[in-house]
């Protein structure tokens, strides 16, 4: 409609120019100029007012996603800062991780636990304890405690045996972290007490399992202010308890290793020793064998030679006993004639007397 008043005022003024209007329209050119100029001013005034509309919602919308944008980038900010954390916190707790596994020392391993515990959940003092299930009980096998701990946190509580808290073990075994704040009026008596005696505010209980079986947990404790650990400082804290629980049990394994081979080798030594002395036995034994061939060799030499001598001996004994036995002979006979011969002498002793008699 604009467009068509502009160019019927084109038109009237271009025919007035040239004289092509009529008196009578001519009179009236005038007025139709002004009220065509009129309505274009209006016509214009509205266009601008719309422009000027669209222009104010354009900027509007210019600003509301400025608005937009600059959340968007202060949440991708935000994003990108927390992301940033978390990767160097896990790239700290990869860090942590490998040193704990290639640490084969379970004092070093054990160690390392309760520091990182209290780097990573910004606690004054850390301890391991390993839980015993027949007597309910958990003794405290580490402990670290960072330069602001308190007076009764530096006193040293390793070796000590500690009754267990049910709820806590409970917990533990079910994999859960458990925490407790001094101001909370629905903690235990028994966790109350233990934090009222030693001066602690707040206390996270970390659990360790491996192998799907729970041995003990990582308590970490606040003793400057009663606060609350973070989602950030559990979630910072359990993946510590698992690479904990791994490290321990590689320390544990290669600690048995250790005893193993040196029990082994302290038998090895004393076979070593049985043998070396049954070897040693066994050549005094070889010796004394040989020894014995020997003095059976000359044994049965001389067994030998007195079975010549005795069969000398036997033929010389059966000579003699065929000597003797004409021997005897010999003397049966002498005796016969001896017998003989004493007739005759009795015969001629009796003729002598008989002549003596006559005489």
């Amino acid at each position: 409609f604009g467009l068509l008043c502009a160019l019927t005022l084109v038109g009237v003024f271009y025919a007035e120019v040239n004289g092509l209007l009529s008196p009578r329209f001519a009179a009236l050119a005038g007025s139709v100029e002004l009220m065509t100029l009129v309505v274009i001013l209006i016509l214009t005034a509205m266009l601008l007012r719309s422009a000027v509309h669209r222009l104010r919602e354009a900027l509007e919308r210019a600003h509301s996603d400025n608005r937009e944008l600059e959340a968007a980038l202060a949440s991708l900010e935000d994003h990108t800062l927390e992301s940033r954390r978390r990767w160097e916190d896990m790239s700290s707790l990869l860090g942590i991780g490998t040193a704990l596994v290639s640490t084969l020392d379970l004092e070093e391993v054990l160690e390392a636990i309760c520091r990182e515990a209290i780097n990573l959940m910004n606690g004054t003092s850390a301890y391991v304890s390993q839980w015993n299930k027949t007597e309910q009980t958990l003794t405290v096998i580490a402990e670290y405690y960072g330069p602001e701990a308190s007076a009764r946190e530096r006193v040293s509580d390793l070796g000590v045996s500690y009754p267990e808290d049910p709820r806590v073990i409970e917990s533990m075994r079910a994999g859960q972290v458990e925490t407790a704040r001094l101001s909370d009026p629905d903690i235990g008596a028994q966790e109350r007490e233990e934090l009222e005696e030693f001066v602690g505010k707040s206390v996270a209980y970390l659990p360790l399992i491996a192998r799907g079986q729970f041995f003990g947990y990582i308590d970490v404790w606040e003793s400057r202010q009663d606060r609350p650990f973070t989602e950030h400082e559990i979630l910072l804290g359990r993946n510590l308890a698992n690479h904990a629980s791994i490290a321990v049990e590689n320390a544990r394994l290669i600690q048995a290793i250790r005893q193993a081979v040196g029990d082994l080798s302290s038998a090895s030594a004393e076979i070593l020793a049985a043998t070396n002395q049954q070897v040693s036995g066994a050549s005094e034994q070889s010796a004394a064998i040989a020894q014995t061939t020997t003095t059976v060799d000359e044994l049965k030499a001389i067994a030998d030679q007195s079975v010549a001598r005795a069969q000398e001996v036997a033929g010389a004994s059966q000579r003699t006993v065929e000597l003797s036995r004409a021997g005897r002979e010999a003397v049966q006979e002498t005796v016969g004639s001896m017998a003989q011969i004493r007739v005759r002498v009795e015969g001629i002793a009796e003729n002598i007397l008989a002549l003596s008699e006559q005489t």
